[in-house]
């Protein structure tokens, strides 16, 4: 008798279960949707491995059948949650430029003309350059968020200041261009901290 066939089928469900996870969560890092591809990995796998278990082609047809309209329910649920604007921002300090301290980095999305932040977050200048995320479940007011505008700019703000509202010394800001949106979409813009004017 072979190897092969001293295997028992419950490791090699797991075995195509690990496998079509894994698959799963590199699809979903290359295409920044981490949690909808690993649950298309997971149902994936289970669907095979799980027919391998089962005996009898109906009983095996009936299993995939329920397990595929469990997953799309479930894909359905995962993308309606991550739906919503979200902006992807490169960040990074123009070379040959420094401050006198480490100071934090306000970075926020807000209407075209307006200062009101409707999604916010913050580093420090030591780690930039960074890619960061807004979303519209960053907000500081809750009935203020990026949700129904349909163009926005991203603010960096070097902050110098013990108080982010006043102006500080070294305070610059950079300024995207304004993103158009029509829904629950995402955009990239990069953003470069320059030395105060």
């Amino acid at each position: 008798m072979s190897y092969a066939n001293k295997v028992s089928p419950g490791v090699v469900t797991a075995l195509i279960c690990s496998t079509s996870i894994g698959i799963g969560a590199s699809i979903g890092v290359a295409l920044d949707n981490l949690p909808v591809w690993l649950v298309v990995g997971a149902c994936a796998g289970s669907a095979i491995g799980g027919a391998l278990l089962i005996s009898g082609r109906l009983n095996r047809f009936i299993f995939v059948l329920l397990l595929t309209a469990i997953s799309s329910v479930l894909l359905v649920s995962l993308s309606y949650a991550n739906s919503g604007r979200v902006i992807k921002v490169n960040l990074s300090v123009q070379e040959g430029v420094a401050f006198s301290q480490d100071w934090p980095v306000f970075v926020y999305a807000s209407a075209p003309g307006s200062k009101l932040p409707l999604s916010s977050t913050r580093v420090k200048l030591s780690e930039l350059p960074a890619t960061l995320v807004l979303t519209e479940a960053m907000y500081v007011l809750p009935n203020m968020t990026m949700k129904g505008h349909k163009e926005l700019v991203v603010t960096a703000k070097v902050s110098s200041s013990s108080d982010v509202h006043e102006t500080g010394p070294e305070d610059t800001y950079s300024l995207s261009s304004v993103l158009q949106f029509s829904g629950p979409e995402k955009r990239t813009v990069a953003l470069l901290i320059k030395a105060a004017e």
